[in-house]
């Protein structure tokens, strides 16, 4: 059920499904998305992030949303652009774009809203998992109706939930080669 989004999203990201409309320091602008497909595969990761088990996934918990998300999936409802909006991030590291690395979610609240993060494949996805998150407005950044989304673009170090992680993981390496 799920692989057919996976697939077609990780072409728009990593291959040439999506067409580059523009692209400054910060900003990738993607169109010709198509917005069901990627709407569901984004719900697709942030439904199974809350049912997942383990020490890794238990900063996600949805509620009573899991299960709006759950329908969402079985009917192919992408709901609109307003709801459930999810913004990415590709994370430079001095620079450099490196798609090979993960970190675990985390929870936290932006104005009333509820969202989750996690880096996945180096772009950290924002999900606003909130009955209120269509007031923000986030339109032009998530994938929207007419298929286009803004990523931006932000070195690690200037992302607090990523730049402690890389510390704390540092000094574990660090410490590790002394002993």
């Amino acid at each position: 059920m799920f692989s057919g989004w996976e697939d077609y999203s990780f072409r728009v990201l990593f291959g040439d499904t999506a067409k580059l409309h523009s692209k400054t320091e910060k900003t990738i602008h993607l169109k010709g998305i198509d917005y069901p497909k990627f709407k569901l595969f984004l719900f697709s990761l942030l439904w199974r992030m809350s049912v997942a088990k383990g020490d890794f996934w238990k900063e996600v918990n949805l509620g009573p949303l899991e299960a709006r998300l759950r329908e969402c999936l079985l009917t192919s409802d992408p709901l609109t652009s307003d709801e459930f909006p999810c913004l990415l991030c590709p994370v430079l590291i001095d620079g450099h774009y490196d798609s090979g690395w993960l970190m675990p979610p985390d929870k936290i609240r932006v104005n009333g809203c509820t969202v989750y993060r996690i880096i996945i494949n180096g772009i950290l996805f924002s999900f606003f998992a909130s009955s209120q998150a269509d007031q923000l407005k986030l339109g032009s950044y998530s994938i929207n109706e007419k298929g286009e989304m803004k990523l931006i673009v932000e070195e690690a170090r200037q992302i607090p939930y990523v730049s402690q992680i890389l510390l704390a993981l540092g000094k574990a390496i660090h410490q590790r080669k002394d002993s």
